[in-house]
């Protein structure tokens, strides 16, 4: 059995693209909201007759409020996007991949002395057990 992980050769799956571009466009909207929530704050306070600074705290948390929304969500995006990519770049091995194992130009010898060596264990294993069943018999 020959065990290798998947290499992309760098390129960029259309998924990957999707996910960043939908990042992009989640972060330009947070900035568009972080600049209209900041001009809705100067003009209701001119209107009101107060300054900015009268109502500060009410008018971080009204920006922070309208826009970490689209900010949290476009980080999910680009990670996703990051993660598939590295997945699919090999960085992490493909399921079912053993620890040792080459990238593909492995010898079977490998794989033999690893599933002798679990052989003996599980007949060592066997023998315990019937050591055991005589030791309570007597």
């Amino acid at each position: 059995m020959n065990y290798e992980t998947r290499k992309n050769d760098g390129r960029v799956t259309p998924l990957v693209k999707a996910l960043y571009i939908i990042s992009a466009v989640l972060m330009a909207i947070c900035v568009y909201m972080i600049i209209v929530n900041i001009m809705y704050i100067n003009s209701y306070a001119a209107s009101y007759g107060m300054s900015v600074s009268d109502m500060l705290f009410d008018a971080i948390q009204y920006v922070i409020t309208g826009s970490i929304s689209y900010f949290v969500y476009g980080m999910l995006t680009f990670c996703a996007g990051k993660i598939i990519r590295l997945l699919q770049n090999g960085a992490v091995p493909a399921a079912g991949a053993v620890a040792g194992a080459d990238d593909g130009g492995g010898s079977s010898d490998e794989t033999a002395g690893i599933i002798e060596v679990s052989r003996e264990t599980e007949e060592q294993d066997n023998e315990n057990d019937e050591t055991e069943e005589k030791t309570k018999e007597i």
